[in-house]
């Protein structure tokens, strides 16, 4: 089993995921965001985490625009 990243142990991927994609911030903002919050992670670990999560971010992202068109039909 591999070892877990320090993203994943913190249990922030999601919210990486999110500031880089929805709010268009860089990695070093990230950084910077997260260690005003007291979470010691490296831009190198952010960059990490957003490479290996980017599609499915972006799939899920698609799949909620979706439901929220077919909502709103109804």
């Amino acid at each position: 089993m591999a070892q877990r990243s320090k993203a994943e142990l913190l249990d922030i991927v999601t919210r990486i995921v999110k500031l880089y994609e929805e709010d268009k911030l860089t990695l070093a903002d990230i950084e910077k965001r997260l260690r005003d919050e007291g979470i010691n992670i490296s831009r190198e670990s952010i960059r990490r985490t957003v490479k290996s999560n980017k599609t499915i971010a972006r799939e899920l992202m698609k799949t909620r625009e979706e439901t929220t068109a077919l909502i709103n039909t109804i």
